[in-house]
């Protein structure tokens, strides 16, 4: 039997009460799920859904000028079969877009991926200051 002085005993004691927890712990066996949100900066509106922005992806990995429509706003009707009202309904909203944005600079930005549509587009929830900017925009 080997024995031990009472100092190094007392440390392999409390070393023993420290690490059978951690080793107890068993790894999950699920997978994360990710987390698309990132940093961004407003750059220009493009349309009544459609805005601009630079992304921060993070490690200082940048993307610039990324078009992203904004999530749970409505689809303008195309250029091409647009009517006069509809044109007036899409400028009024582009209208609107800039008015909110005009004094944002930083956002926190929110993306899914769209796979109704072909090929598959990204939508972005926006917001500014705690404020979720789509929510306030649906509700105008």
């Amino acid at each position: 039997m080997i024995t031990h002085p009472p100092r190094l005993r007392l440390l392999l004691v409390a070393l023993t009460a420290i690490i059978a927890p951690l080793s107890a712990q068993e790894p999950t066996a699920e997978a994360p799920a990710p987390n698309y949100t990132y940093y961004a900066e407003f750059v220009r509106v493009v349309d009544a859904n459609t805005i601009a922005v630079n992304i921060d992806l993070g490690f200082g990995v940048w993307l610039h000028n990324q078009n992203l429509d904004l999530q749970g706003l409505p689809e303008p009707a195309p250029l091409a079969t647009e009517t006069a009202e509809q044109k007036i309904t899409r400028l009024a909203q582009t209208a609107r877009l800039r008015d909110v944005f005009t004094d944002l600079t930083d956002l926190t930005l929110q993306t899914s991926k769209d796979k109704t549509t072909t090929p598959p587009r990204y939508l972005a929830t926006l917001w500014a200051d705690g404020e979720n900017l789509n929510a306030a925009l649906t509700k105008k």
